[in-house]
């Protein structure tokens, strides 16, 4: 199970090999005690499992949102309002 070490400050970041990610309930079950800590983690896919999905492009060429939800924020460095 390999950390990324770009998580040790904040959300837990996780790049699980083919064959650990092959057993996705496992590999969960290890992550779980991480994720409890802060709530969330973040599991990056093997490549050849991304590579092995269907493309999606002609599934939403066609989806329109008529109002998007937008949300303005005011501030910076942590301290927004």
């Amino acid at each position: 199970m390999r950390i990324c070490p770009v998580s040790t400050k904040g959300v837990p970041i996780f790049k699980p090999s083919m064959a650990e990610f092959s057993d996705f309930e496992r590999y969960m079950t290890r992550v779980e005690c991480r994720g409890m800590r802060g709530g969330i983690v973040k599991i990056i896919p093997p490549k050849e499992w991304s590579d092995a999905l269907p493309s999606v492009r002609t599934q939403i060429a066609d989806v329109h949102i008529r109002s998007p939800i937008e949300e303005r924020m005011l501030g910076r460095s942590g301290l927004y309002f």
